[in-house]
């Protein structure tokens, strides 16, 4: 196999850079999809952010709006600076919404905002102009009403004192056209109407003609009293021309008013515009970012999924390609333990550390083989040699056997020599009771032959010490043998428990 040629290390490094190399691209795909995700976040922040600006702008148009027309009826000076408050903020809100469409790339919609912004801008201007000339010309009613309520007092007291008939004649009538022509005056600037203004134009009228009227039937007025009915006129006239401002002023304040109104629809239009556009490019952006964090997520679990079972393949390769041959090592070594070396060394041609093991398993057994050939040797020429032994043992046996049998033979037959002896003495003892003359001869004759037992004697008991010597050589021979056998048999001891240990 090729992992065969790859060392252990090497390979468990090998599987933990791959699981590493697999890590490290399911991270950086993971910061990829990250990144994706932080585009769509950024520009759904920016279509929110432009949202919230139109929202804001178009807000700021309307409370403008709303300044702008409680100014056209208060004409406080505090709401006329409101006014310039709320246009600042407008404008700078306008401006800030002009650059994010810029920065967005709609620069057509920025363009055009920016035109209608100053359209709008423009209409403001004269709007508050026609406001303040509605103030203005209202003014000019209520200082006209107060002198001519003034002047048509002095001018019914002249009356009065001139010519009590004129006075009972025209004085309640005078008084009436006066308070007539005062309050249609002043009701004209709150009710606005054309029916009002005709009413106010109409009672001035009729009190401009009871004026000269009176006037021309005094005769003879002198200066001071002509100047009383020229007040009068004056302030009727004011009254008039305060009307005629306001009618004026009204009707420039609705043009300039329809035209703020027309700028600011249009600002508000494409704000709108603006406002729409930018939320359904924002659902479609978390719509987009929904199916792309859907899709990443499929993807990182397949390639995850991948990604552990290659690790689980390689981890299972890798730990299989190291416990098989370590465990037939193994096996060879316990069988080898056991003096058993017919024993199959498969991995001795691997080229990683399981074949240098096998390698010194196999030079293990080569030694216990010849251990066990030298042991077997070495019992097979003991053997030869207890068996030599034996032999010489058994000859020396026979030998010494042979020997004894002849000197028994020979003490047998000194033996049967002297019983004859001693027979012959008992002959020759009857011999010489019966014979007494010949004791002499016959004692000379029992000398002799108790000589001669006396020799016999002698030579008896050499050979029995000699034969006790041979024994004890014997003895002696039989003892070292048994000497030798025991250091034989401690000798092949030794010898197994050598090759014992060497096995072990």
């Amino acid at each position: 196999m090729f992992l065969d040629r790859i060392r252990i290390g090497s390979r468990i490094f090998a599987g933990f850079f791959v699981l590493v190399v697999l890590l490290v691209g399911l991270s950086a795909l993971s910061s990829t999809y990250l990144l994706g995700f932080g585009g769509h976040a950024d520009r759904i922040a920016k279509s929110t952010n432009l949202v919230g600006l139109a929202n804001d702008y178009a807000l700021k148009l309307e409370r403008l709006s709303n300044q702008v027309l409680l100014f056209a009826q208060t004409v406080d000076i505090q709401d006329r600076e409101g006014i310039a408050t709320i246009r600042a903020a407008a404008e700078q809100s306008g401006a800030t919404l002009v650059d994010a469409l810029r920065d967005a790339g709609d620069g057509d919609r920025a363009d055009a905002l920016e035109s209608l912004t100053a359209d709008y801008i423009a209409t403001l201007e004269p709007l508050v102009l026609r406001a303040e000339n509605l103030t203005a010309a209202s003014d000019t009613m209520l200082l006209g009403a107060n002198q001519l309520g003034q002047s048509a007092a002095k001018l019914e007291e002249f009356i009065a004192k001139r010519d009590p008939v004129m006075a009972e004649k025209y004085g309640d009538k005078l008084g009436a056209f006066n308070l007539a022509a005062i309050v249609n005056s002043l009701q004209y600037p709150i009710v606005r109407t054309p029916e009002a203004l005709e009413a106010a134009r109409a009672k001035t009228s009729e009190l401009t003609d009871l004026q000269e009227e009176i006037k021309s039937a005094f005769d003879g007025l002198k200066r001071n009293e002509k100047k009383l009915f020229s007040y009068a006129v004056r302030d009727n006239d004011l009254l008039k021309q305060g009307a005629n401002q306001l009618e004026g002023s009204i009707g420039g304040f609705r043009q300039s008013m329809d035209d703020f109104k027309t700028a600011v629809r249009g600002v508000q239009a494409i704000t709108q515009n603006i406002r729409q556009e930018a939320m359904a490019n924002q659902t479609a952006l978390v719509d987009a970012a929904h199916a792309d964090s859907t899709n990443s997520a499929l993807t990182n679990i397949i390639v995850a999924a991948i990604g552990v079972l290659i690790a689980l393949t390689l981890a299972f390769g890798i730990t299989m390609s190291i416990l098989r041959p370590l465990k037939r090592v193994n096996g060879d070594m316990t069988r080898l333990s056991e003096n058993d070396t017919d024993i199959d060394l498969v991995d001795i041609n691997r080229r990683d550390e399981f074949g240098a093991m096998a390698r010194t398993v196999s030079i293990f057994r080569e030694n216990a083989l010849k251990i066990e050939t030298m042991a077997e040797e070495r019992i097979t020429l003991q053997r030869i040699e207890e068996e030599k032994r034996r032999s010489s043992l058994g000859a020396m046996a026979n030998t010494i056997e042979g020997e004894t049998t002849g000197l028994v033979q020979s003490v047998s037959h000194q033996v049967t020599r002297m019983r004859e002896a001693v027979t012959e003495v008992a002959a020759a003892a009857e011999r010489v009771t019966t014979q007494t003359e010949t004791a002499t001869g016959a004692a000379e004759q029992s000398q002799s032959h108790a000589t001669a037992i006396g020799d016999a004697a002698v030579r008896l008991t050499n050979a029995i010490g000699s034969i006790a010597n041979r024994v004890e050589r014997q003895r002696g021979i039989a003892q070292n043998a048994v000497g030798s056998t025991q250091q034989s048999a401690k000798a092949v001891d030794d010898l197994r428990e050598v090759a014992t240990s060497i096995e072990q």
